[in-house]
């Protein structure tokens, strides 16, 4: 399974767009701050599965401030990152996605692209759609990879 995952698109939405096209998701995950420019990408690619969270510069009550989403057995914690303070470290988030027993947890509000592993949790925050940066996840034979992308 591949997945798309977007962050921080701030009025960018035609990257979206263009790389939702080219990789040919089984699934687009966005993390927040531009949840309407992701509404434009969703219906574009109408047999695509999308997720979304709102951001700190969202305004969508009936977007929620995190998902937990199930996927081939594994589970995947989304939240844009403010409520945990992503920009001063990854502690709480990465705390909240183990609380929730997930196995990836994807976050954005940093601009700033990064993945890890910690006590086997893999961590993706893809950086900003809106500075050409996006993520990959895949889910295959039972194990998650993640990798950075450019546009």
């Amino acid at each position: 399974m591949k997945i798309l995952v977007f962050s921080d698109s701030h009025g960018h939405h035609s990257d979206m767009l263009r790389v939702t096209e080219s990789e040919s998701p089984d699934m687009v995950i966005f993390c927040g701050d531009g949840v309407r420019d992701f509404e434009k990408v969703t219906a574009s690619f109408p047999n695509v599965e999308y997720r979304a969270v709102r951001g700190n510069c969202d305004y969508a009550p009936a977007v929620p401030e995190s998902l937990l989403i199930e996927a081939l057995d594994k589970r995947i914690f989304v939240t844009h990152g403010h409520l945990y303070h992503v920009k001063f470290d990854y502690q709480r988030a990465i705390y909240a996605a183990e609380e929730r027993l997930a196995n990836l947890l994807c976050f954005g509000h940093t601009h700033e692209p990064f993945r890890d592993t910690v006590r086997g949790l893999s961590i993706l925050n893809p950086g900003s759609i809106a500075e050409n940066r996006y993520g990959i996840a895949e889910i295959s034979d039972g194990r998650i990879t993640t990798r950075f992308a450019r546009t």
